[in-house]
């Protein structure tokens, strides 16, 4: 094995990289420019040299814009504020929701029942 990785996953594309960045002697070209008329661009022409030497003031820098970011804010699918009528607590009689499987046309409401008993979140 050409890499010593543990995982030759990570590894992986790099080989390729490689294979298609070479340049083949018996055509002078390298695959990639068989393919796409031109080189391609290496990874490490990506990236300019800041011209930093100094490694813990690069450290300081990094703190310092890990410590600013802040999180993206999250929305609130889960909370549903539920609908309460005012003229709920002075009701005499109510329908009450029955989740089941219902057949046709059948109400999904059982009632109407008396209210037997009040309190600030019952009835």
């Amino acid at each position: 094995m050409a890499h010593a990785a543990p995982r030759w996953t990570q590894v992986l594309p790099f080989v390729l990289l490689g294979l298609r960045s070479v340049i083949k002697e018996d055509i002078n070209a390298t695959a990639a420019e068989l393919v796409y008329g031109t080189t391609i661009r290496l990874p490490r022409y990506f990236f300019e040299d800041t011209g930093t030497k100094n490694i813990s003031e690069f450290v300081q820098q990094l703190k310092q814009t890990m410590h600013n970011l802040k999180p993206a804010p999250t929305s609130l699918y889960g909370r549903k504020t539920v609908f309460v009528h005012p003229e709920l607590s002075q009701c005499t009689h109510v329908f009450l929701r029955h989740d089941a499987l219902r057949k046709p046309l059948q109400s999904s409401c059982d009632g109407p029942f008396a209210v037997v008993k009040r309190s600030e979140k019952h009835l």
